[in-house]
């Protein structure tokens, strides 16, 4: 068996397994809440199948330490945000979180901003030029590890010669924030966002694609669910070098 498959055999059993899990919690339990999350409040993420609603105005935490104790936590959270500028600071601070950090209405926003910021139609509910003109490189930083993803379907081809895989750029970068481009893949308006991506923007970055920097997890992890159509063309070998003869010339 090759790595590959086995990546995807270990990938679906973890996912079947969580998904056993949740279902033997019974239905989902909504409990309204502030950070930091009271102790007899949390408990029941133990036994039962809970999503924490944090007031965010309400609580003690706030920006960077919020997502820091959330990441340790690992429960579903949505947030209460009702000031909007609270809701960008706590943005700029996920977008450059050089940690692990599942927060699924930051996901949103930042997807929603990528896709607006390329012209797509998005959810947006203002404009977003004056947040990226202020938060550039990190978007930036954003777009380029998304980039790479067209790339990582190529590079666990195997029907994809590695001479193929030498013409595409490089990308040198395997600094920590942004770390949570990986969280994107999931959302359902991923295949908006990645058909977004020209081609001359695809990258590869070695670092990423080998090493397990994502939670102790490898990039291919994230990569690999049904959710992503560029897993899905892997999978089924639909990618050859002959078409790719921008890659080749």
């Amino acid at each position: 068996m090759s790595q590959l498959e086995n990546e995807i055999k270990s990938k679906t059993a973890d996912s079947d397994k969580k998904e056993k899990v949740v279902k033997d919690l019974g239905p989902l339990v909504v409990i309204e809440t502030t950070a930091p999350i009271p102790a007899d409040k949390l408990r029941r993420k133990f036994t039962e199948n809970v999503e924490f609603h944090i007031d965010y105005s309400a609580g003690k935490y706030r920006g960077k330490q919020l997502i820091n104790y959330l990441a340790n936590l690992n429960i579903k959270v949505r947030f209460k945000l009702t000031d909007q500028q609270d809701a960008l600071d706590l943005v700029k601070d996920y977008l450059n979180h050089p940690g692990m950090a599942k927060i699924d209405d930051l996901i949103d926003i930042v997807m929603q901003l990528m896709l607006g910021l390329l012209g797509r139609p998005n959810k947006l509910t203002f404009d977003p030029t004056t947040f990226a003109a202020e938060n550039q490189a990190i978007l930036m930083t954003w777009f380029r590890r998304v980039a790479s993803l067209p790339a990582l379907a190529l590079w666990v081809n195997p029907k994809v010669s590695r001479e193929a895989i030498e013409a595409i750029p490089k990308d040198a970068d395997a600094s920590l924030p942004g770390i949570n481009f990986v969280h994107l893949i999931a959302h359902e308006m991923f295949p908006l966002l990645v058909e977004a991506i020209p081609q001359s923007a695809w990258n590869v970055n070695e670092t990423f694609f080998k090493e397990r920097l994502f939670g102790g997890n490898n990039l291919f992890y994230y990569f690999a669910i049904p959710e992503n159509p560029l897993h899905i063309a892997t999978i089924s070998q639909d990618v050859t070098n002959e078409d790719m003869p921008a890659l080749e010339e």
